[in-house]
């Protein structure tokens, strides 16, 4: 592990919102394995941007350690959190997200987070169809 990651890894915990800010957007940049789960542990965080940082970052890495956390996110009080969960969940691809993306496609309040949940699907449904080309 590169020592950025392990640095960034720590600072998901200082008490400062900016540095946790910056470490879940520096583990974005890595596919490194040893930060889900801090990742999924800042999902929780007290800091909405630090949440949808870590949201955003789970799905670069494509975990399935990330999809109960992500579910779960997907009923995060702020739209960003909800908007990147629903993402990072049509990137890792998971069946499990299938109907909760499209609960969250048809009656989140906010229009950007249904829209980011019904791409989410659509992008799951694509995938799902190359694999069956693959597959012939």
């Amino acid at each position: 592990m590169s020592r950025e990651v392990d640095r960034a890894i720590r600072d998901l915990k200082d008490p400062d919102p900016k540095v946790r800010r910056k470490a879940a957007e520096t583990l974005s940049l890595y596919r490194d394995k040893e930060s889900v789960e801090p990742l999924i542990e800042a999902l929780k965080d007290k800091d909405t941007e630090v949440r949808a940082l870590a949201a955003e970052a789970l799905g670069a890495r494509g975990d399935q350690r990330a999809v109960d956390p992500l579910l779960a996110a997907l009923n995060d009080e702020e739209p960003d959190v909800r908007r990147l969960a629903a993402q990072s969940l049509g990137t890792i691809g998971d069946e499990r997200a299938t109907e909760p993306l499209n609960a969250l496609a048809q009656s989140d309040p906010e229009p950007e987070v249904r829209s980011f949940a019904a791409r989410a699907l659509e992008e799951m449904k694509m995938r799902k169809e190359e694999m069956k080309e693959r597959e012939r």
